[in-house]
C-alpha cells in the first residue's frame, strides 16, 4: 500500500548534489514548499511553488517521471512534503538537506529575488 511509504525514510541529498542533478539535464523539478510570504521574499530560480499544506491535494500537478527536489527554509517541511509525495506514488523524491539556508551557505546559487 502506498500509505506505508509515508513512514519510510526520506531520500535526502545535500545542496551540492541537488545542483549536480540539476546540471545533468532535464527531468527534474525544484519544488519550494514554503509559505507564500517566504516564497515572495525570495526563492531559488526555476522553482515551482507549492506550500506544504497544499502538497497532498496538488501533487498531481507534478510529473511522476523524473526527480523532484524539494526544499523549504531548513529542511523540516520539505522532509514532510517528500513523504507526502512518496505516499502519492512519486518514486524519485529528494529532500534537500538544510533547505534554502544550506543552499545559500554552500554558495549554490542566488535567490531569484529578495536575496539577503
Amino acid at each position: 500500500m502506498r500509505w506505508l511509504k509515508f513512514f519510510m525514510p526520506v531520500k535526502s541529498i545535500k545542496p551540492e548534489r541537488a545542483k549536480e542533478m540539476m546540471a545533468s539535464g532535464d527531468g527534474w523539478v525544484l519544488l519550494d514548499v514554503r509559505e507564500p510570504s517566504e516564497y515572495d521574499e525570495g526563492h531559488l530560480e526555476g522553482s515551482v511553488h507549492m506550500p506544504l499544506f497544499d502538497t497532498g491535494k496538488r501533487a498531481m500537478e507534478l510529473q511522476k517521471e523524473g526527480a523532484i527536489l524539494v526544499y523549504c527554509r531548513s529542511g523540516s517541511r520539505s522532509k514532510l512534503a517528500s513523504r507526502i509525495l512518496a505516499a502519492k506514488g512519486f518514486d524519485e523524491v529528494y529532500n534537500i538537506e538544510g533547505g534554502i539556508l544550506a543552499w545559500q551557505d554552500q554558495g549554490q546559487g542566488k535567490r531569484a529575488n529578495g536575496e539577503r
